[in-house]
């Protein structure tokens, strides 16, 4: 699925101020014909499904889910895998701190509580434009922590 995103989905420019329509029609429109044409997405009880991932447009951060459905967190923190509900507890638990610090104690707790991750430590913690963490299967991002 990243490949496709990356090498084949061609988004489409945002000419409007509404960006959530924007996401809403033109991008995931994009979306599900790139993922049809690449033999990613499938049907569930009468439904086109795609993957979960995140993506940034005009400074803010949107997962999509594999309903095609766009959310977006009100705490700006956006984790997705399968250690996501984990991950955002121990995150929104160490609000005090800073980003790293939640964010590497996101991963950790995903890791050592979510019995399909396997890594014992954080893959990589960088910047992109807000901060964002990977490690196997769990992606938590950020575009707004202090």
């Amino acid at each position: 699925m990243a490949q496709l995103l990356w090498y084949a989905l061609e988004p489409p420019y945002v000419d409007t101020g509404d960006v959530d329509r924007h996401s809403a029609t033109r991008f995931i429109d994009a979306v599900r014909q790139c993922f049809d044409d690449g033999g990613w997405q499938w049907t569930e009880e009468g439904a086109d499904r795609g993957g979960t991932f995140l993506v940034a447009v005009r400074g803010r951060v949107d997962e999509i889910a594999d309903n095609y459905q766009f959310f977006r967190n009100a705490e700006g923190i956006y984790p997705i895998g399968s250690g996501d509900d984990v991950a955002v507890g121990a995150i929104h638990a160490l609000r005090d701190r800073d980003a790293e610090t939640r964010v590497r104690a996101g991963v950790d707790a995903a890791i050592a509580h979510t019995n399909r991750l396997r890594l014992r430590r954080p893959g990589r913690v960088g910047e992109t434009g807000g901060l964002t963490a990977v490690a196997g299967s769990v992606t938590i991002a950020g575009p707004r922590w202090t």
